[in-house]
């Protein structure tokens, strides 16, 4: 049976975290680079997943060249490399912008060329064509925007609790900016990645994790139910009585 040993966690007096906590209407949810890129090394489930190593440059150049494959290496990169939503989301936006700039340019031209005639059927043609892929180019702006949102919030949220040691619920959803069940589906998520090994205990709102918390989790090899302990407390199931 493994066990969860547990630290008690600190950082609820971090001057960083007091400010953001007086400044909610201005709340910023960056990290600092050096510890995306720790979660990045340290998160190799989802680096090494199908498509989580395929660079930008090489996704650019199949979208020009084959865009169907391009596309879904993009797919692919978007989806698997969980922990660079952030990077990965600010890249897709950028990408949105440029396409639907150069896209518009053509139709607002033609727009203003035939301002006082009337327009052919191929010119209303190729506007409508470069009007669609500018509207598509925005709509890949907005869902990078919203990767990039996610991705920073999953970043900060790992920032709150492994470096600075905060696994009260409650507190993490109010430094975060969200409500408690966004925080634990946010967390269920990241269970499954960076904080393996993490169980939220609902009765007390709090996040059970190796080295931070000072309670531990064991799982019952009898009925399969979580119990969390003090290390001097007697390991016996709260569902089933078993010995843990």
């Amino acid at each position: 049976m493994s066990v969860l040993r547990q630290e008690k966690p600190d950082g609820g007096e971090d001057p960083t975290i007091r400010t953001q906590r007086q400044n909610r209407g201005t709340r910023c949810r960056r990290v600092p680079p050096a510890f995306e890129q720790k979660i990045y090394r340290t998160a190799p489930r989802y680096r090494e997943d199908k498509g989580g190593n395929t660079s930008w440059p090489v996704v650019l150049l199949m979208l020009v060249l084959l865009p169907p494959v391009g596309a879904v290496f993009m797919w692919q990169k978007l989806s698997y490399e969980k922990m660079q939503a952030y990077r990965n989301g600010q890249v897709l936006a950028f990408l949105g912008g440029v396409v639907a700039v150069l896209a518009a340019r053509l139709p607002l031209a033609e727009l203003r060329l035939h301002l006082h005639e009337k327009i052919g059927a191929a010119d209303l043609k190729l506007m409508l064509i470069f009007g669609g892929v500018s509207l598509a180019g925005i709509v890949i702006m907005l869902l990078g925007i919203k990767i990039s949102r996610a991705g920073e919030l999953d970043l900060y949220l790992l920032y709150l609790i492994q470096e600075r040691k905060i696994t009260d619920l409650p507190m993490l959803a109010d430094m975060a900016g969200i409500s408690y069940k966004t925080l634990t589906l946010k967390l269920e998520k990241l269970i499954d990645g960076p904080l393996q090994n993490a169980y939220i205990y609902h009765r007390d709102k709090a996040l059970i994790l190796p080295g931070i918390s000072e309670r531990s989790a064991f799982r019952c090899g009898q009925c399969g139910a979580t119990t969390v302990l003090y290390a001097n407390e007697e390991r016996i199931c709260d569902y089933c009585g078993a010995p843990l």
